[in-house]
């Protein structure tokens, strides 16, 4: 009796607390946004927000332990000393002043979803509970897509994705860093898409979100994102779509294609295209693709190497207040190291992406990875953490439920691990 009366308690606390975080890390974003835009000095309100729910996170791990919750805090502990014997090692060679308090908030990044996963983990077997809370994921992707579609009809500074920078095309709603919303929306697409085209029993307003978001998303402006796009569409060609489906889909491939012609026609494409252009004259096709990416790995990488030993290709040792390169996959090793990037892929593979070996989550595994070995802030994203982990308990419950495009699982393992 006992246990069922805190089972209970636990459900709506973390209902409550999810439910309020969604809204309020939204509107903290929204607030973020617009007094970075007006030059505030203290703009960073999610920062704000973001750890005082973390603290309430802990708090409802160590308050509902269990045994697996329990399990995951002294992995947890594993991971921090791992960075730590790296940067120890690091600063000791290095013998300059090395900036604990600015890497403990990059190291906090990596780990925060790991911290409302097991938050919320429970939600899993509770369908009915994790289905409130998905509705207000549902809602926030809805109107910041909505906002998305009015920047590109209005041009409001508000809601574009580099403001100021008038050569430079994107509207990303109310996120304030444009490789935080290519994380967003590669969410939000999956999302709906998995819910309208794989599970085959969704609803008409289902479809109509999925075209509200990939519509709203079509005008992020990132190259990355139009790469996981395109990747999506060949995805549902070759595994999902059937007879008809597919002439519709290379009739609206044409479409698209015709409206990026008119797009870069247009005054504001063709600053966007003379930016482009000059950027490949200048470092080349890769660099131009990568956002000079490279340019800044090939600078930097040398300065991280010039004090590393045997000791920090184990447990790694970068200082990335100083030295982000930007490019997640490279910036996770330089940060943990061979045995951290180990840890860290456990952690994740069973935990975010504990799903059954079908072709949709391989590919949406397979694309989260490669966004991050192409760009930065998706590994270690807090303003995505939340709605990553969702979106993780929502496949993981269905996925005895899809239909289309992963009805056979691959190999013999029953979950990727």
């Amino acid at each position: 009796m006992q246990t069922n009366k805190k089972n209970i308690a636990e459900e709506g606390w973390v209902l409550m607390l999810f439910t309020s975080a969604l809204y309020l890390f939204f509107i903290a974003d929204g607030i973020t946004k617009l007094l970075m835009i007006k030059n505030i000095e203290f703009s960073r309100v999610s920062i704000l927000i973001r750890s005082v729910y973390q603290v309430l996170f802990f708090f409802t791990i160590g308050y509902f332990i269990d045994t697996r919750r329990r399990a995951f805090l002294i992995f947890l502990l594993l991971v921090i000393l791992c960075w730590a014997a790296g940067v120890y090692s690091f600063a000791f060679y290095q013998k300059t002043d090395y900036p604990f308090f600015q890497n403990i908030i990059i190291l906090n990044k990596y780990l925060y979803a790991f911290v409302v996963f097991y938050t919320g983990y429970k939600l899993i077997n509770n369908p009915a509970a994790l289905n409130k809370v998905l509705k207000v994921l549902e809602l926030i992707f809805l109107i910041n897509s909505t906002c998305c579609i009015l920047g590109v009809l209005t041009r409001a500074p508000i809601f574009e994705a580099f403001p100021g920078q008038s050569y430079r095309f994107g509207y990303n709603g109310l996120i304030f860093a444009n490789n935080e919303a290519v994380v967003f929306y590669f969410l939000a697409v999956c999302y709906f898409y998995y819910k309208c085209f794989l599970l085959g029993n969704s609803s008409r307003r289902d479809k109509w979100c999925f075209y509200i978001v990939a519509t709203g998303s079509l005008f992020l402006g990132s190259k990355g994102y139009y790469f996981f796009l395109l990747s999506l569409a060949f995805y549902h060609v070759f595994f999902v779509a059937r007879g008809l489906a597919k002439v519709i889909f290379f009739v609206m491939l044409s479409i698209a294609l015709t409206g990026i012609v008119i797009f870069f026609l247009s005054e504001q494409g063709q600053a966007a295209l003379s930016f482009m252009i000059s950027m490949m004259e200048r470092d080349g096709v890769w660099s131009m693709l990568l956002s000079s990416r490279d340019v800044l790995a090939a600078i930097k990488i040398p300065i991280i190497l010039e004090n590393w030993t045997f000791w920090n290709v184990l447990f790694g040792g970068q200082n990335q207040f100083l030295y982000l390169l930007e490019m997640d996959v490279l910036d996770l090793f330089f940060f943990f190291g061979i045995v951290g990037c180990i840890l860290m892929m456990i952690l994740y593979f069973n935990t975010i992406f504990n799903f059954k070996a079908y072709p949709f989550f391989i590919f949406y595994i397979s694309i989260y990875f490669i966004l991050s070995a192409l760009g930065g802030h998706i590994l270690y994203s807090a303003l995505n953490a939340l709605y990553l982990c969702l979106v993780s308990f929502y496949f993981i419950q269905t996925s005895n439920k899809v239909k289309n495009g992963g009805d056979k699982e691959i190999g013999t393992s029953k979950q990727l691990k």
